[in-house]
């Protein structure tokens, strides 16, 4: 099984990594920075968790969300995002999100979020 991250900022991808490392030992991590990998990576791996960017340059982190649920919706799949204003994450959610990390990541945080997922 695998998690996968979609982020196009290099710092956030091995921060996140890193707490991943940590946190889940035994999972492969795959990291890409656009859709067109993402979807490759999903479609083909055993995927049991997704880190999804909202803001990619020139692509919409919420409509790469609704092509993957598409294929698989039961895979979690959940917003990770710098514009945490008031209501993103209820706003994420009802676009199909399943949950919601805003950055920087807190490990306690994502500690939480994890263990609701794997």
């Amino acid at each position: 099984m695998s998690i996968l991250i979609v982020e196009d900022d290099e710092f956030n991808q091995e921060v996140l990594q890193g707490f991943l490392k940590i946190l889940c030992p035994n999972e492969d991590i795959y990291i890409v920075d656009n859709s067109k990998d993402a979807l490759d990576i999903f479609k083909k791996k055993d995927i049991k968790l997704v880190f999804m960017d909202i803001a990619l340059p020139g692509e919409n982190g919420i409509e790469i969300m609704k092509e993957m649920k598409k294929e698989k919706s039961n895979i979690p799949i959940v917003a990770f995002t710098a514009f945490a204003v008031s209501g993103d994450k209820e706003r994420l959610l009802l676009e199909g999100f399943d949950d919601y990390l805003s950055k920087p990541i807190k490990l306690e945080n994502l500690q939480k979020l994890i263990s609701k997922y794997i």
